[in-house]
């Protein structure tokens, strides 16, 4: 509901393949979206972000979260900096990138959060990381609590884990998310969670386990059948990917987290217009090793561009 996503839908669809159409006109579209300060419908805080390098909380209205919206743009720049890159634009590459790394100063060392701050760069006080819960108003987030928040940086997971200090208390503040009943699987900005483990290897585990948990305790082959609002297909679009073992934990990235997947086979057709390859077969192995054309999978992740070459993916349980 915030950000520029329309930046990032048009970003990842050309970066995965789909490129009939004028990526030129798209390109400066986006660069307007991003560099204009004033008067940017598509970016209306975009002036305190090109200055400042984040949304201050010092004007929030109702329905723009400066945290929220922060995030978003980005997201948005991370996006337009990998297109960039891939259409040799290298200059405008690492100034979309830079800004995407905006999230840092966000970053709270004393409550581990993404936290609101104001345009004189103090933090906002008082303030409660619970505060946002069940969709109630909160001071920088939308539509959730910092909580909720508090991995949305998709493009830089590393970063973020040593932000926090390291992968054992990335992993166990995650783990938190959950076990303190912050994670909402209702709402979209902390789906991809679940998948995040997989960022640590000797934790990768604990994402097929979280995913085959969440299916289970939230998806029902009955009316109303769905956590939340379906947003025009998000949560269903979850479901479909966890089932099938992949799952894209962000936009401009193209590497797919993988879990065990919920059927002993499934057979993607691919499109001819775009990809080389005819089927994609994602097969449940029998053991918990995870193979790409019976070659062992280094790490737990595999990339959109050998899937669509078509290729049989064995997953197993991380």
């Amino acid at each position: 509901m915030v950000g520029d996503p329309a930046t990032v839908v048009l970003a990842d669809t050309y970066l995965r393949g789909i490129q009939d159409f004028d990526i030129n006109t798209a390109y400066t579209a986006m660069q307007k979206s991003a560099d204009v300060a004033l008067n940017n419908p598509l970016r209306p805080q975009n002036s305190d972000y090109l200055q400042l390098g984040y949304v201050p909380v010092d004007d929030e209205g109702a329905y723009d979260g400066s945290v929220s919206t922060s995030l978003e743009y980005f997201l948005a720049d991370f996006n337009l900096g990998v297109l960039a890159q891939a259409l040799g634009k290298t200059k405008d590459a690492e100034t979309y990138l830079a800004r995407s790394q905006g999230y840092r100063k966000l970053f709270d060392k004393q409550t581990g959060m993404l936290r609101p701050k104001k345009r004189d760069g103090s933090w906002l006080t008082p303030y409660d990381p619970e505060l946002g819960r069940n969709f109630e108003p909160a001071p920088g987030y939308i539509e959730g609590n910092a909580w909720n928040y508090r991995f949305y940086v998709p493009h830089d997971i590393p970063g973020l884990i040593g932000l926090l200090g390291g992968e054992k208390n990335f992993v166990t503040q995650l783990d938190a998310t959950f076990t303190s009943n912050n994670y909402d699987m209702a709402n979209e900005p902390d789906i991809a969670y679940p998948y995040l483990f997989n960022f640590v290897k000797s934790k990768a585990h604990k994402s097929s386990t979280k995913v085959a948990k969440l299916i289970k305790e939230h998806y029902h082959n009955t009316p109303a059948g769905l956590p939340g609002n379906d947003d025009a297909g998000t949560l269903s679009a979850w479901l479909v990917f966890s089932m099938m073992g992949i799952y894209p934990t962000s936009p401009g990235s193209m590497d797919y987290a993988i879990v065990s997947p919920s059927f002993d086979e499934i057979n993607v057709q691919l499109s001819e217009k775009y990809y080389s390859g005819k089927q994609l077969v994602i097969s449940k192995s029998l053991d918990k090793t995870s193979t790409l054309n019976g070659n062992k999978i280094d790490g737990d992740f595999v990339s959109h561009q050998q899937l669509v070459k078509g290729v049989k993916l064995s997953l197993g349980s991380n």
